[in-house]
């Protein structure tokens, strides 16, 4: 099970985390990489801002001192998804041809917070890059021949791109005990769209509940059409995967190939690594 939303910590949930019995979660729905994507919702630096105050808040508490809070963080998972929202300018203010330059500054981005992050602790990273935006329904949508869209899926792929050299390169200059597996969304996604049957899905282009085109043109509302079985269904609204979808892509990032997660996978992620008890850690 996902950790528990961290602004949503009961008394005893907390106890636990002050404890070093539990994680949190400090995702935010429509958030992304970048500062000004989506107001309001809590991107990526303040939840990094979060993190750094969580470890504060635990030492402060003094229920688990400071090499065994490290070494704790040492061996947890960190996980982000994140990015997709930021291409929402796309459709608003920044043209096609600006994408190279828009991507490179969230990359960049993306790799300040996970450095931040290094510093703090974190020894353990999974990524999820950027699905095949051009598929969704929402872009199959406004499309001449409902098909997806080759721009959509072209700055999905040079996110991906650009996300898989730069962080090879940070490891190397910058966070040497850094083991990270960046599990590809964009292949999974590509691959049940391909082929429907590798997931038991039956429906790929449409979503599951909206209205519209594909049920792409319209959000998911208690008004909307809806689907008899969503475990057929490859995106459950305009923009999100079915829990099905997800079922099997997760299995793929867990023991799949390099294609579907990269340098390794997330099962050999979790391998326990012997540098771990002995790496250093900047305090906060």
């Amino acid at each position: 099970m996902s950790p528990p939303p961290y602004l949503l910590l009961t008394p005893l949930l907390n106890s636990d985390l002050l404890r070093g019995r539990g994680g949190a979660n400090y995702a935010s729905g429509g958030s992304g990489i970048l500062d000004i994507t989506r107001n309001g919702t809590i991107a990526l630096r303040k939840q990094v801002q979060l993190f750094a105050e969580t470890k504060a808040t635990i030492l402060r508490a003094g229920l688990v001192d400071r090499a065994s809070l490290d070494d704790l963080l040492a061996r947890s998972l960190f996980l982000i998804s994140t990015g997709g929202n930021d291409f929402d300018a796309f459709d608003n203010d920044v043209p096609m041809s600006q994408a190279p330059e828009f991507i490179a500054g969230m990359v960049a981005d993306y790799l300040k917070y996970i450095n931040e992050l290094y510093k703090l602790g974190a020894r353990r990273l999974a990524l999820l890059n950027i699905v095949p935006v051009g598929c969704l329904p929402s872009q199959r949508a406004i499309t001449a021949n409902g098909e997806c869209d080759p721009s959509g899926n072209s700055i999905s792929q040079m996110f991906n791109a650009l996300l898989r050299s730069e962080i090879a390169k940070a490891v190397v200059t910058s966070m040497p005990r850094l083991k990270y597996s960046v599990a590809s969304l964009y292949n999974t996604y590509s691959d049940m769209i391909a082929n429907p049957a590798l997931a038991g899905l039956r429906e790929v282009k449409r979503g599951c509940c909206g209205s519209g085109k594909f049920n792409g043109e319209v959000a998911c509302t208690v008004a909307s059409s809806l689907c008899v079985n969503r475990d057929e269904y490859l995106f459950w609204d305009m923009v999100h995967g079915t829990q099905a979808a997800y079922r099997w892509a997760v299995h793929a990032f867990f023991y799949g190939p390099t294609r579907d997660a990269e340098p390794i996978n997330l099962a050999q992620l979790m391998q326990e690594p012997s540098s771990m008890a002995t790496a250093t850690y900047s305090s906060i």
